[in-house]
């Protein structure tokens, strides 16, 4: 009896959603998603227009409990191996398989993982075309959920380098590279650490190391975000990129009572030996909330080399949402670099409706050459199982004096979900 009603239960709900998108431009997209429990399959396809020459594209990613193949993103210490400055936080909050699944012809890597606190894995172009790169790798890590220590071990084939014209910069034959990183994560009530370093030896070639580090503070309302690297003038990645010498971002953020506001400084010096070329950036954002309606603020200040003398960039964008009319959205965003104005937008969009909405949106771009426009229409009909949205805009700016008609592409999306 007992056998027969475990039989007979239900077994884990399943999720699925789906899209179709026909585009003038683009051609026909289909993306198909499936989730239950520990398992998931992603599936997409791309069809282009005919008479583009482009060949059709389709891609997958299945996970199931201790499985991951197909498409894949790298996660946690492949990810700081394979770009040890990345802006993005990479270590924190991150266990576990060094992939991660990922849309396919969205992601620019396949892969396979095995194991769960630890396995193997192998890290392969996209099947789809869509490859960041012909390089592959093989590995496998360590990283037993809870424990603050992990460590991942992996080999990737290199391909051969011309060198220079100068004596001190001979070619590189082909061979292979051997990469060993070791992390560490932390955490607390309020805030979290984590670091990793990696070395990687050249089969031949130079050998190389690298360091991260991670941290993230809340305390009274304001939260305190540190990212910082530092790579070799040697190092070579999976992909045969380099790294900067050394890379700091901080951000200060804090939001309370209709008003958040950020400060934000990052520093990049590319070359160890020199600090010609190095770069630092100031951007700060404000958004209020108030009885007029909503503002936002985005500031950013860049100096391209150490004594600020070249190479400066200012934007400001600002973006209002009056309150008597929600709908309606403003925006402008100003650009100038090295003393000189690049570009100024105007934009407005209407956004109306939820079970029948309608979008609206229109941009005047002024640059040195002359005037740019933009324009689009949406209409669409939602419902609790599915969608329809259409669209006819323009296809990004158009000069002025262009054909409209020749600029305009149009596009259909139906969704469906099921419970």
């Amino acid at each position: 009896m007992l056998g027969a009603a475990a039989w007979a239960s239900p077994g884990p709900p399943v999720s699925a959603t789906g899209a179709l998108e026909l585009s003038s431009a683009d051609g026909v997209d289909c993306k198909l998603g499936l989730e239950a429990a520990d398992a998931g399959l992603r599936f997409r396809c791309s069809v282009p227009p005919s008479g583009s020459g482009d060949p059709a594209e389709a891609g997958f990613a299945l996970t199931l409990p201790y499985l991951l193949v197909g498409s894949a993103r790298p996660v946690g210490l492949a990810a700081f191996v394979e770009a040890p400055a990345s802006a993005a936080v990479t270590l924190l909050g991150r266990s576990g398989a060094p992939l991660d699944a990922a849309w396919p012809l969205s992601a620019a890597r396949a892969g396979a993982a095995v194991g769960k606190a630890f396995g193997a894995y192998a890290e392969l172009p996209a099947l789809d075309g869509a490859s960041a790169g012909e390089w592959a790798a093989y590995g496998a890590w360590l990283a037993p959920r809870g424990f603050p220590l992990s460590a991942l071990a992996c080999v990737a084939d290199t391909a051969a380098e011309p060198g220079g014209p100068g004596w001190y910069d001979p070619p590189v034959p082909a061979g292979r590279r051997a990469f060993g990183a070791l992390g560490a994560s932390f955490a607390g009530t309020g805030w979290a650490l984590a670091g990793a370093a990696a070395a990687g030896l050249g089969l031949p070639g130079r050998d190389a190391a690298a360091g991260r580090a991670e941290a993230r503070l809340s305390v009274a309302g304001l939260r305190l975000e540190a990212i910082a690297s530092c790579a070799g003038p040697s190092w070579v990645d999976l992909g045969g990129g380099s790294a900067p010498f050394v890379r700091a971002d901080l951000s200060l953020r804090r939001a309370r009572a209709g008003l958040a506001w950020s400060l934000g400084w990052r520093y990049l010096r590319p070359d160890a030996y020199s600090a010609d070329g190095a770069a630092s950036a100031l951007r700060a954002s404000c958004d209020l909330a108030a009885w007029p309606g909503l503002f936002g603020v985005r500031a950013l200040v860049g100096l391209a080399d150490a004594d600020g003398a070249d190479g400066s960039v200012v934007e400001l964008d600002a973006r209002y949402r009056p309150a008597p009319a929600p709908w309606l959205s403003l925006r402008s965003s100003w650009r100038a670099a090295d003393g000189a104005a690049e570009r100024f937008d105007l934009g407005a969009a209407i956004s109306v409706g939820e079970r029948f909405p309608l979008e609206l949106e229109s941009g005047l771009r002024f640059v040195p050459e002359g005037r740019l426009y933009k324009a689009g229409l949406s209409l669409g009909a939602s419902g609790d199982r599915a969608s329809v949205r259409l669209r006819a805009g323009s296809d990004g700016w158009i000069p002025e004096g262009s054909s409209w008609p020749e600029s305009i592409e149009g596009s259909i999306r139906l969704t469906a979900r099921l419970p």
